[in-house]
C-alpha cells in the first residue's frame, strides 16, 4: 500500500499540501487473496480526486485493522481530505460518472471524471461498498471495508522486519543490476550474507542477458536509469521472459504518479528509495 501512496508525494507538494499515511501495524506480517491492480487503482482514484479538489490543509489515507483471524482480515480503508467540500444534495451523485464537483463559490470546480464511479464498482464486487461523508469549506471522507482471505507465506517472503537479524538467510538467487559501483558494492554487502547468490549486471542489456542465461534467478532489483538499456525497458524484457520473477525497481528520486503507472503497465512488483535496508528488499 505504501507504493501506492508515495506516487502522489509529488502531486501534493506541488499544492503545498500534505500526505499522510497510517497502515495498521498488524497488517506488517499479513498477506491477502486480492487482485492488486483493482485494488491499487481504488486507493489511486481516491487519493487523485482528494488531492484534485483540496487547494490547502491535508490527504490522509489509512488501513486499520478491525479484525483479524489465522483465516481471514477485516480492514477499514479512509481516505480523507481538507478541500472544499460536496453538498448533501451532490452526495448521491459523486459515483455517476463525470459528475461536477460544486460549492457555493465556484459554480463548476470540476469533474470526477470515470475515476470514482469505477472504484465504486470495483469495490461493490469485493461485497463491499464506498460510503462518503462531507462538509461544505471543511473536506470529505471516502471509506469502505473489505473482508480478505489471509494466505500463507512462502519461504522466501519475509514481511516482519523483527526477525531479521545477521544469522538470518534466504533461499534466494538474486540479480543485482546497477551502473553505479559505489552503489553496487553497498548493495551486495548488505544482502550477500543473506542470499546463496547474487549475479550483477551494469546496464538493462546484461540483466535480460542473465536472466535468459541464469534460470534460477527468482529476484531482480534494477536502476531505473542505466546505460545501454533503461530499467523500464528491462523490467518489460524480463517479464515477457519470465513473468514469474519477482522485480523490485530502485531509484534514488521519489517516484512521480507516472512513473509508477508506466512500472504498473510492465509488471513490475515494487519500488524502493536509495539508499534502502535489505529488510526493505526481504519484505516482498
Amino acid at each position: 500500500m505504501n507504493k501506492i501512496t508515495i506516487a502522489f508525494i509529488n502531486k501534493a507538494e506541488e499544492k503545498n499540501l500534505k500526505l499522510h499515511t497510517y497502515i495498521d501495524e498488524k497488517l506488517k506480517d499479513v498477506v491477502v487473496n486480492v487482485d492488486g491492480k483493482r485494488f491499487a487503482q481504488v486507493i489511486h482514484n481516491l487519493i487523485s480526486n482528494a488531492i484534485k479538489f483540496t487547494e490547502q490543509g491535508k490527504i490522509t489515507f489509512s488501513a486499520e485493522v478491525v479484525e483479524l483471524n489465522q483465516e481471514q482480515v477485516s480492514i477499514h480503508f479512509k481516505v480523507e481530505d481538507t478541500g472544499i467540500g460536496i453538498a448533501p444534495r451532490n452526495l448521491k451523485k459523486v459515483f455517476e460518472s463525470f459528475h461536477q464537483i460544486k460549492n457555493e463559490k465556484n459554480p463548476v470546480y470540476g469533474g470526477t471524471g470515470l475515476g470514482l464511479a469505477i472504484s465504486q464498482s470495483i469495490i461493490l464486487a469485493m461485497n463491499s461498498e464506498i460510503k462518503i461523508e462531507s462538509r461544505i469549506n471543511k473536506g470529505t471522507r471516502f471509506q469502505f471495508p473489505l473482508t480478505l482471505e489471509r494466505v500463507e507465506l512462502t519461504p522466501k517472503k519475509v514481511t516482519n522486519k523483527d526477525t531479521f537479524n545477521d544469522d538470518f538467510s534466504l533461499n534466494s538467487t538474486i540479480l543485482l543490476v546497477e551502473d553505479n559501483m559505489v552503489s553496487m558494492m553497498y548493495a551486495k554487502k548488505l544482502l550477500e550474507k543473506h542470499v546463496p547468490k547474487i549475479y550483477k549486471g551494469t546496464n538493462g542489456l546484461e540483466a535480460v542477458e542473465k536472466i535468459k542465461l541464469h534460470k534460477d534467478i527468482d529476484l531482480v532489483l534494477l536502476d531505473l536509469e542505466m546505460p545501454k538499456m533503461n530499467g523500464f525497458k528491462a523490467i518489460g524484457h524480463i517479464k515477457k521472459y519470465r513473468p514469474d520473477v519477482v522485480v523490485i525497481a530502485f531509484t534514488a528520486n521519489i517516484p512521480s504518479t507516472e512513473i509508477i503507472d508506466k512500472l504498473d503497465t510492465l509488471g513490475f512488483d515494487d519500488i524502493l528509495s536509495k539508499p534502502f535496508s535489505k529488510e526493505d528488499v526481504f519484505q516482498f
